[in-house]
């Protein structure tokens, strides 16, 4: 399976390494995080929700998907993908690059499929993958994308057997009252 920045280009984390990463690529300095979520946001490349647009409730006041970016930017510290000497730094490296180049040839070789990037607009995969067009056979977004948005019944078994039980019964319970 490919990985870009030590994560599957499917995970959220993953998506949003690399959307961080391609528009390093495009501004080509060493932009701040206001000029690479500027940039990103003015492209419409992150498929942004309403859940997006709230903050995260730990008293962060920025837009929830701006921190994803962020964190991102972690992971590709984290990879090498980007500059570490400086504190801040977005300026990217030569591996980040070239990892650039190696995830969107995986997508046009169909080695990875962008059709499995639930964060990515229409734009988006098209500049990826310039065959992409969209289909049913989309990757939806998960109905809870972030943590704090789990309904009580859902906490920390999301995506589980367990947690389908958990809805099925609350659910029943629900339809009882």
């Amino acid at each position: 399976m490919e990985k870009f920045a030590n994560l599957s280009p499917y995970t959220t984390a993953g998506q949003a390494a690399f959307m961080l990463m391609f528009s390093l690529r495009e501004l080509q300095h060493g932009p701040t995080k206001s000029e690479c979520i500027q940039f990103i946001n003015s492209r419409k490349w992150f498929d942004i929700q309403l859940e997006d647009k709230k903050p995260y409730a730990s008293g962060n006041t920025e837009p929830r998907w701006q921190t994803l970016i962020a964190w991102g930017r972690k992971n590709c510290v984290d990879s090498g993908y980007i500059e570490n000497e400086v504190r801040d730094s977005w300026q990217p490296t030569k591996n980040g690059l070239n990892a650039v180049v190696m995830m969107c040839k995986a997508f046009e070789e169909k080695r990875a499929d962008v059709r499995r990037c639930y964060l990515f607009t229409t734009k988006f995969k098209q500049l990826i993958d310039p065959a992409y067009s969209p289909s049913d056979n989309d990757k939806k977004r998960p109905e809870y994308l972030y943590e704090d948005c789990l309904p009580e019944y859902r906490k920390s078994v999301r995506g589980s057997k367990q947690d389908r039980i958990n809805k099925m019964i609350h659910d029943l319970l629900s339809d009882e009252l």
